[in-house]
């Protein structure tokens, strides 16, 4: 048989052409072994590292139950594992949610902001206008008008002081804080810092109380006209002392805050501003809202 000069080229390169996809075929085969003995590596260690956290606690079993399954599966790829991961990650959120640290970061969140525990101790103050009445001194007028409660001391500067729910609030704190460091991992096992038989309304409306507090606590007016020591020195100090250590004080960047303890304030029992209860009330109202419990009911 004669082989004219173009059939050989078309053999020749068909005789090529299929070399070179034999050697494709035989390199995809070589990296996809490669790749499973690597994947089935991978899932071993994988799978360990996520028995040895079950086994210390550090994650809940119901949580990776099912990504262990498929980690343990043989026939699982890449896809399988991450959509088992993905599935993982969206129960450990939903878990989380029934722990004592998501209790404690839903108080810490409230306790962060400050305008969360404004109040007034003088509603009607200030209406009326600036200038006040004819022949009033203007300093006067203005250190009438401040419906917070707030003064001047030479080393501690502007000093506000948190309406009454703040000092309940950082009670809740500790209390959460001690169980969890005492091993208490889930909210339902939390319990209330407080004896439920202490619980009472309050003895005193808000109202009064704010009408009495400057005086209860010998709690100095405020005149921004004045910022010598000889007239600011030594504020927060006589409030601590008519409180008897009751109101505390928080030092910022040139102000402070100052917040009546949870002692204090359970012994005083007035009506909180905002929340409208007693301290007591006040407690077991929010240990309930950030743990879903039902106690006192």
């Amino acid at each position: 048989m004669i082989i004219t000069e173009s059939k050989l080229k078309q053999l020749i390169l068909e005789e090529v052409v299929t070399q070179i996809l034999e050697e494709i075929i035989e390199e995809e085969l070589d990296k996809f072994l490669l790749e499973n003995e690597d994947l089935q590596a991978y899932k071993k260690d994988y799978r360990r590292s996520i028995v040895s956290a079950v086994k210390k606690k550090l994650i809940p079993l119901a949580v990776v139950g099912s990504l262990l399954g498929v980690l343990a599966d043989k026939s699982s790829d890449y896809s399988d594992i991450k959509a088992a991961e993905r599935a993982a990650a969206a129960a450990k959120a939903e878990a989380s949610r029934e722990l004592s640290g998501h209790a404690l970061e839903e108080v810490e969140n409230l306790l962060g902001s400050s305008a969360n525990f404004s109040w007034s101790i003088d509603p009607g103050a200030n209406q009326g206008t600036v200038g006040g009445e004819e022949g009033q001194d203007f300093q006067d007028r203005v250190s009438q008008m401040q419906n917070f409660p707030i003064f001047q001391d030479y080393m501690g500067g502007a000093t506000q002081l948190f309406s009454q729910e703040y000092g309940v609030l950082l009670k809740l704190q500790k209390d959460i804080k001690d169980q969890i460091a005492q091993g208490v991992t889930n909210k339902a096992d939390l319990k209330p810092g407080i004896d439920l038989d202490s619980v009472q309304p309050p003895d005193i409306s808000k109202d009064q109380y704010a009408k009495e507090y400057k005086n209860l606590y010998n709690i100095p007016d405020f005149n921004p006209a004045k910022v010598d020591k000889a007239d600011i020195g030594g504020n927060i100090e006589q409030v601590k002392k008519a409180s008897k250590g009751g109101i505390k004080f928080l030092q910022g960047k040139g102000k402070s805050y100052g917040y009546e303890t949870y002692e204090l304030l359970d012994t005083v029992n007035p009506e909180l501003p905002n929340a409208g209860m007693s301290p007591s009330q006040y407690y077991i109202k929010m240990f309930n809202d950030v743990t879903g419990q039902n106690i006192g009911k």
